[in-house]
C-alpha cells in the first residue's frame, strides 16, 4: 500500500496510480474494441444492431461515471475549506488530527489519500479514490454501467454461440452425401 504525499491526494488521477486502476481503464478499452471489432460486424440484425446500440450506452455510462468517480475530490468540506485557507462554516463535534481541521460526523480519514473524507463509504482502488458524499452516485452509475456492459458481453457471447449452432445444423442437414453414403441407395443396390 502506497501513501499519499503529506497533502493528500487530489482525486484519483493523482499519483501514485494503483494498478487496478490501470488495468480496469486498459480492460475497458480491450473490452469495447473487441465487441464492436467481432461482435458488431457479423450481427447486423435488428437484435445485433439493438445489443451493439445498447452496449455503446452502457459504455458512456461507464466512461462518464467512472471519470467523475475517479476525478472529483470527495475530502470533507471542512478539509477543503483549510486547503482554501477559508473559515469553516459549519458547526461539527469531530477534528481530524492528521488533517488538522473540523470535519462533520460521518467523515472518516483515509490512510490511503491521507485526507478526511465526508460520509466515508471505502476507498476503491479500481478508481485509485474514496466513495464518499460527493461521488457516491457516480460510483453506482459506474457499476450499473459495468454490469450492464458485461451483463451484454454475456448475451452476445450466447446469441453467437446460437448463431453458430443453428448454421452448422443447417449445414449438416443441407449437405449432399455420396451415393455409397445414403443407407436408402445402399438397400436398393443390395435388393436388386
Amino acid at each position: 500500500m502506497t501513501n499519499a504525499p503529506a497533502g493528500g491526494k487530489i482525486n484519483g488521477f493523482s499519483r501514485p496510480w494503483d494498478p487496478h486502476q490501470v488495468g480496469a481503464w486498459i480492460l475497458l478499452a480491450l473490452f469495447v474494441a473487441s465487441f464492436y471489432s467481432l461482435y458488431t460486424p457479423l450481427h447486423t440484425d435488428a437484435a445485433g444492431i439493438a445489443l451493439s446500440a445498447l452496449y455503446g450506452a452502457f459504455v458512456v455510462l461507464t466512461f462518464v461515471c467512472g471519470w467523475h468517480a475517479t476525478g472529483c475530490d470527495p475530502s470533507d468540506p471542512g478539509v477543503l475549506a483549510k486547503k482554501k485557507g477559508e473559515t469553516i462554516t459549519h458547526t461539527t463535534e469531530n477534528y481530524c488530527y492528521l488533517c488538522e481541521a473540523p470535519v462533520k460526523k460521518r467523515s472518516k480519514h483515509c490512510r490511503r489519500c491521507n485526507k478526511c473524507v465526508g460520509a466515508f463509504d471505502h476507498h476503491c482502488p479500481w478508481i485509485n479514490n474514496c466513495v464518499g458524499s460527493a461521488n457516491y452516485k457516480t460510483f453506482l452509475g459506474l457499476l450499473t454501467g459495468c454490469f450492464g456492459m458485461s451483463t451484454i458481453q454475456v448475451a452476445a457471447f450466447v446469441q453467437a454461440g446460437q448463431k453458430q449452432h443453428e448454421t452448422a445444423h443447417v449445414a449438416n442437414t443441407l449437405a449432399v452425401r455420396p451415393a455409397g453414403d445414403c443407407p436408402l441407395l445402399s438397400a436398393t443396390r443390395r435388393v436388386g
